[in-house]
């Protein structure tokens, strides 16, 4: 597997961190359970075109076929993203997939400011969970760790951050409960 790290930048002061893989001796491993004649990929439906995207960050990632549409293809994995996930796929997708050793580094994209990273949402089937709170529209992971009523989702993401939950005037918390892990 060829692999390439991507460090992305916003304008609006986001860095989003991303490691792309290309399949490279994989190509000639066949199964040794099923059909022994074809490339154990390609029987699972991987050609060339694909690429295998992680978010450093939340630590999530998945496989897209270079050159799709970035938002229904996040929407079909449901992938928890950082900010500048769809906006870094969206430019992957217009780069030349032989040269990713090449590409400039650091990728600067324009990009909305965003305190946190969400989980895709990806339509609406059956039994999908309804948001935890209706201060921000999304599930939260893992639910129901708002450290006050007016907190945002920036510390939703279950993971140990350096960043502080921040009210949506952008003052800082000061949650009593909280203020020893911020």
């Amino acid at each position: 597997m060829r692999t390439y790290l991507f460090e992305v930048q916003s304008r609006q002061g986001n860095w989003g961190k991303f490691l792309v893989c290309e399949m490279d001796d994989e190509w000639r491993r066949h199964s040794v359970v099923g059909d022994a004649v074809r490339p154990l990929l390609t029987q699972c439906g991987w050609g060339p075109g694909h690429l295998w995207v992680m978010d450093l960050q939340t630590l999530e990632g998945a496989a897209f076929r270079h050159g799709g549409y970035a938002k229904a293809d996040l929407d079909k994995h449901r992938i928890w993203v950082c900010p500048l996930f769809e906006p870094f796929l969206t430019w992957l997708y217009t780069q030349d997939a032989a040269q990713l050793g090449e590409l400039p580094q650091p990728v600067i994209l324009d990009a909305p400011l965003a305190l946190a990273g969400y989980r895709r949402s990806g339509g609406t089937d059956e039994g999908e969970q309804a948001v935890c709170c209706d201060l921000h529209g999304r599930n939260c992971e893992p639910p129901s760790e708002l450290c006050c009523e007016q907190c945002t989702e920036s510390h939703h993401n279950g993971m140990t951050t350096l960043a502080a939950p921040y009210h949506s005037d952008g003052t800082l918390c000061s949650n009593p409960d909280l203020s020893g892990g911020w």
